[in-house]
C-alpha cells in the first residue's frame, strides 16, 4: 500500500514570515495590496498576527520525497475577529489542490479559537476588464466551493474595493450582518491607526436587492 503524503501547517517564525514578505509576497499580490513594513511590525508587537505555512511532499531527489513550503497565509487577530489577511500558494504549485487542502486545514486550527474566519476579495464589480472580473469571480467560487458566503459587507481600503466573505470553521451560530460590519471594523482598526484610515478606510452594507 503507497505511503500517504505527508501534508501538515506549521505557525511560521517572525523571521521566516519576513522571509515571505520580502521575496515571495510582491510575486503572488498587487503592489497596492501589500502593506508598508511598520504596519505589520505593530501587529507583530502587539500580538495581532499569526503567520502559518501549509507543508506537502513534493518528489526529490531519486526516490527522495521532500517536505517545503506549498502556501502560506497570514492573519490579523483582533479582539472579536480574524481576519485572513494574506493567502497564497506558490506559483509552481497551484491547480493540483494544494490551496483547498489548506483552507480546510485552517478550519480545523481556528476550530478551538475562533467560530468564523473572515475573507477579504476583490469585488468583481470593479475590475479593471473582463479578464480581471473574471480572474476574482474564480477566487470567488474557489472559497465558495470550501463553504465561505458573502456576508454582504463591502469595503473600501484606500484604493482597492472588496467583499467580505466568511469561512465557518466549526457549526457557526448566526450572525447578523450588523455584527459581520462591526467585526470588520474591529478589524480595521486593528491594522490602521485612525490618522491612516481615516476617510480612506471604510465598510458599507449591500442592502437586499
Amino acid at each position: 500500500m503507497p505511503k500517504e503524503n505527508i501534508r501538515r501547517i506549521k505557525e511560521l517564525s517572525q523571521n521566516e514570515f519576513w522571509e515571505i514578505y520580502r521575496t515571495q509576497m510582491k510575486q503572488d499580490f498587487p503592489k497596492s495590496e501589500i502593506r508598508r513594513e511598520d504596519n505589520f511590525e505593530n501587529l507583530w508587537r502587539d500580538q495581532k498576527y499569526l503567520a502559518l505555512g501549509w507543508y506537502e511532499e513534493k518528489p526529490g531527489n531519486g526516490q527522495q520525497k521532500e517536505c517545503s513550503l506549498t502556501g502560506y497565509a497570514f492573519f490579523v487577530i483582533a479582539e472579536d475577529a480574524v481576519l485572513l489577511d494574506y493567502f497564497a500558494v506558490l506559483a509552481d504549485q497551484r491547480g493540483n489542490g494544494s490551496g483547498g487542502r489548506f483552507l480546510e486545514a485552517m478550519k480545523t486550527y481556528f476550530a478551538e479559537r475562533t467560530d468564523c474566519i473572515l475573507l477579504e476579495v476583490e469585488n468583481p464589480e470593479y475590475a479593471v476588464d473582463e479578464n480581471d472580473r473574471k480572474l476574482r469571480e474564480r477566487r470567488i467560487a474557489f472559497y465558495e466551493r470550501h463553504g465561505v458566503f458573502f456576508s454582504k459587507v463591502e469595503t473600501r481600503v484606500f484604493t482597492d474595493e472588496y467583499l467580505i466573505l466568511v469561512l465557518p470553521v466549526q457549526k457557526a451560530k448566526e450572525h447578523p450582518v450588523k455584527e459581520w460590519a462591526e467585526q470588520i471594523k474591529g478589524v480595521y482598526e486593528s491594522i490602521f491607526p485612525y490618522n491612516v484610515r481615516k476617510g480612506k478606510v471604510w465598510y458599507t452594507v449591500r442592502q437586499q436587492g
